[in-house]
């Protein structure tokens, strides 16, 4: 199966994450493709079954008093 993961990441971790998800699927005998947003063919990105879309997230959240 051919597996498309499109990340963005500020400080490396996401990229990190979308890195060993791909080796993974990799080991698993499927062709996968790892690209940050900027890269990412829209394309070829949309021309897999399977599309992975990984991001940061900002939490803004209070803590409850």
């Amino acid at each position: 199966m051919k597996i498309s993961i499109v990340y963005d990441s500020r400080t490396g971790t996401t990229a990190k994450a979308a890195q060993a998800m791909g080796k993974v699927w990799q080991e698993q005998g499927h062709e996968c493709r790892v690209q940050p947003v900027a890269e990412a063919d829209p394309a070829s990105s949309l021309a897999s079954p399977s599309i992975d879309y990984s991001s940061w997230v900002v939490d803004n959240s209070q803590p409850s008093s």
